[in-house]
């Protein structure tokens, strides 16, 4: 996502893109949209996904240590 409750925009993205494309060539980087990234999350991950409920709002629940 491209800035949030916390970060401001970042208005140089397609920049951003391009360089890592030129740093990381064997990775492909998209930029793309909230419904099309789950969409293809859900299907590389092939229903290998866990579900986190309730607010995150310590370390132990921030994403960091949720498995």
């Amino acid at each position: 996502m491209n800035g949030c409750d916390h970060r401001p925009l970042q208005l140089d993205l397609p920049e951003a893109i391009r360089t890592a494309q030129k740093l990381y060539p064997d990775f492909e980087f998209v930029h793309s949209n909230f419904n099309d990234y789950l969409t293809s999350l859900k299907r590389v991950s092939q229903g290998q996904l866990s579900s986190v409920k309730g607010e995150f709002r310590s370390q132990r629940t921030d994403g960091c240590g949720t498995i």
